[in-house]
């Protein structure tokens, strides 16, 4: 397995409060970065992955909202800049999908992704 040096970096892992994404938020802990443990509505389960992250060693912080959101994605990154510094790791367990409803053939969909990806991209653009 790749086990890639993360010291000194912040990750942003959306989806992370369960499941694959908390696996995923937890093997970046241990690879040395700090986390944001982001949740939509397990606030609960956030706190207990962003207590399991901090056990390899690395500050993590918890942040909510709604992804599918523009507005609540900008408040997810100015929480984890605010708690942790600029995010330097996005990992996108949960995006937000949209197609266009006009459109009826699969070769006209139009996919967008998530918000978070959106601003993570503006923000390494500078």
């Amino acid at each position: 397995m790749i086990r890639p040096e993360l010291g000194g970096r912040t990750a942003l892992v959306t989806g992370s409060a369960k499941g694959i994404g908390r696996e995923l938020l937890l093997g970046i802990a241990e690879c040395g970065a700090d986390v944001a443990v982001h949740y939509n509505t397990s606030e609960d389960a956030a706190r207990e992955g962003a207590e399991q992250a901090r056990e390899s060693g690395c500050e993590a912080t918890v942040v909510q909202g709604d992804v599918t959101r523009p507005g609540e994605v900008d408040s997810l990154f100015d929480a984890v800049e605010r708690d942790l510094g600029t995010v330097d790791v996005l990992a996108a367990d949960v995006v937000a999908v949209v197609f266009e409803e006009e459109k009826h053939c699969l070769s006209h969909v139009v996919e967008r992704r998530g918000a978070a990806t959106r601003e993570f991209v503006g923000e390494l653009r500078g």
